[in-house]
Formats: C-alpha cells, sequence, structure tokens
C-alpha cells in the first residue's frame, strides 16, 4: 500500500514572473487539485501567469481521467491566452507518462504546456516570447 507523503514548496521569481511549484512524494488527487487551485489564485494576486512545475521527486498517483479534470478545471476558471506552464518530468516513467499525457491533453484544449527534462531549458520556454 502506498504511503501518501507529499511536498508542495511554492517560489516566485519576481523577475521571471515565474512561479515555481515544487512536487515531491506521492499526492492524492484531491490534494492535487487543491495545490493548483491555490497556485493559481496565488499566481493571479502576484501578476503571474508563467509556471514551472517541478514534478521530479513525485511519485504520481494520479490517472489520466485526473489530468483530463485538471485541465477541465483550468477553463472554469478562465486561464487562457498568455499563460504558459513547464512541467520538469518525474524520474518514475509511469509519473513521467502520466504528465506526458497531461501536456497532450492540455495542448489538445488549447493551453500552452511542455514537458521538459532539463531545468534551464524549461526556464529558457517559459521566458521567450513565443
Amino acid at each position: 500500500m502506498r504511503k501518501f507523503v507529499k511536498t508542495m514548496i511554492q517560489k516566485i521569481h519576481k523577475e521571471e514572473k515565474i512561479l515555481e511549484v515544487i512536487y515531491s512524494g506521492a499526492v492524492k488527487p484531491m490534494e492535487l487539485i487543491k495545490n493548483v487551485k491555490a497556485n493559481i489564485e496565488l499566481a493571479i494576486k502576484s501578476g503571474i501567469s508563467r509556471f514551472l512545475t517541478d514534478t521530479r521527486e513525485l511519485d504520481n498517483s494520479t490517472t489520466p481521467i485526473d489530468a483530463y479534470e485538471l485541465v477541465k478545471m483550468y477553463q472554469k476558471l478562465g486561464i487562457g491566452e498568455g499563460w504558459k506552464e513547464a512541467i520538469l518530468l518525474p524520474e518514475l516513467p509511469d509519473s513521467a507518462a502520466l504528465m506526458v499525457f497531461y501536456e497532450t491533453v492540455s495542448q489538445n484544449r488549447g493551453f500552452d504546456v511542455k514537458v521538459f527534462t532539463n531545468r534551464d531549458d524549461a526556464v529558457a520556454w517559459l521566458t521567450s516570447n513565443s
């Protein structure tokens, strides 16, 4: 049985206008949704529309259905043009595959989401105008 131990750390990089969120451990789907809502609220309050989501140490316990629900939530919250999310892929293959699936679902719904294995590449993409 998997023990759900998670850590979420938020960092605001003011110069780049990036909200960095670091996840580690196993995260229950409802906790993830709650955390994502809190991150979006913080970003809106801070005038930030770029996210660096570090899932390298995430032992994901979510499913493809949870990925769909997350993207549907973005639509309900009015997230749109100008918002970007770079995701640093988890080390665990199953977790990484789910993040790639999330990237595809997000892009299919019109969100600017991209996965990376290298932090510098992710930040460069986030801060680019494209």
